[in-house]
C-alpha cells in the first residue's frame, strides 16, 4: 500500500476522450466505500459529463481549468442535512462550530 501511495503523481492534462461506463462506475464504487466518521458517507457525488453543465459548474471549483477541460467532472458536496437528521433523531446536538465541520 505504502508504495502505491508513494508512486501518485497528480497531472492535470486531459483527453476528451469519454470516460467509459465501466470505469466511471468502478471508481465511484471505490469512492464510495471509503472510511468515514460513523460511517455516515457524510457527502454526494455528482458526476457532470455535459460540457455545458461543466461551464457553469467551474465557479464552484474555483474556475479551475481542468473543471472545463476534463470529459467528466466529479463533485463532491458535504451531505450536512443527513448529519443534521441524524442528531435530531437522537437529540444531540451536531456540534458545526469547530475546526472539524470547516475542513
Amino acid at each position: 500500500m505504502k508504495s502505491v501511495l508513494f508512486k501518485h503523481r497528480s497531472i492535470r492534462k486531459f483527453r476528451p476522450t469519454p470516460i467509459p461506463e465501466e470505469v466511471l462506475r468502478e471508481c465511484l464504487e471505490a469512492a464510495l466505500r471509503a472510511s468515514t466518521c460513523g460511517n455516515m458517507q457524510l457527502y454526494s457525488l455528482v458526476v457532470t459529463r455535459d460540457e455545458t453543465l461543466r461551464e457553469r459548474l467551474a465557479p464552484c471549483h474555483f474556475n479551475q481549468p481542468m473543471v472545463r477541460q476534463a470529459p467528466c467532472v466529479v463533485t463532491v458536496c458535504a451531505d450536512i442535512h443527513r448529519f443534521t437528521m441524524w442528531c435530531e433523531q437522537r437529540d444531540a446536538d451536531p456540534a458545526y462550530d469547530n475546526f472539524a465541520w470547516f475542513l
